[in-house]
């Protein structure tokens, strides 16, 4: 199971599987780990379809500590 995290204000949950539109993460993330060296990600591919089931898989067979990684969450809510 996911739980709920707060990070600046921010309500977020985990998310384990890579959506192309709804996600949260950081640039780092996409230059490093989404299309970085050992990511056999090649233009025309989709994300999700690629990189996506390897993250699940991933998460699904290691549990969610392997999240860490990965940074991708859904944002709950924001605010004060």
């Amino acid at each position: 199971r996911v739980a709920e995290e707060a990070w600046g204000g921010l309500r977020l949950v985990p998310v384990v599987f890579w959506y192309d539109s709804t996600h949260i993460t950081s640039v780092r993330q996409y230059r490093e780990l989404v299309f970085g060296p050992a990511e056999p990600y090649r233009p025309g591919n989709f994300v999700e379809e690629t990189f996506g089931v390897r993250q699940r898989q991933d998460i699904m067979s290691t549990g969610m500590a392997a999240h860490a990684k990965y940074g991708t969450y859904h944002c709950v809510s924001y605010g004060r």
